[in-house]
């Protein structure tokens, strides 16, 4: 009996097994491939001014993106690791962005009140990354792990 349930419930198991979603490379591109005036706020916030489409060459209108790094980075001893719902704000202090895009931070360690210099490169487009919703030419910032797979793009 035991083996017949399990037999039958086979089947089901392939349709739990996630699909990875796999973003096209017209819709995403990092901070570098279109964006300017780049700067984070004292509240934790990245702006930029981005093109408004990625979908053809040349030159378009920047409209303005922004996300709350906030809900993207956690503090880790000391380090920023990208993870999602974040909340590095609480522990770190004097962050800032340099013009290769690495955002810097000093960062509690958990020792008492040691603090440590940490950074993270914002400048790889899976960190934080702009792309376009679908039927939009307005440009959305997103965090690490809510693009879908990487995929090698020419």
């Amino acid at each position: 009996m035991r083996a017949a349930t399990i037999s039958a419930l086979l089947p089901l198991l392939s349709f739990s097994v996630a699909t990875p979603i796999v973003v096209p490379c017209t819709y995403r591109q990092a901070l570098s491939q279109g964006c300017i005036n780049v700067k984070i706020t004292d509240d934790l916030i990245l702006e930029a001014d981005c093109k408004s489409t990625s979908n053809y060459p040349g030159d378009h209108p920047r409209k303005h993106a922004s996300i709350d790094l906030n809900g993207c980075f956690a503090n880790y001893k000391g380090t920023l690791n990208a993870a999602q719902p974040g909340g590095f704000g609480a522990s770190c202090s004097n962050c800032s962005l340099d013009d290769k895009y690495t955002l810097h931070c000093d960062c509690a360690t958990g020792s008492g009140t040691q603090t440590m210099k940490t950074s993270y490169d914002l400048s790889y487009w899976r960190t934080v990354h702009v792309f376009y919703a679908d039927g939009s030419d307005d440009p959305v910032m997103g965090c690490a792990g809510d693009a879908g797979i990487d995929e090698y793009c020419y």
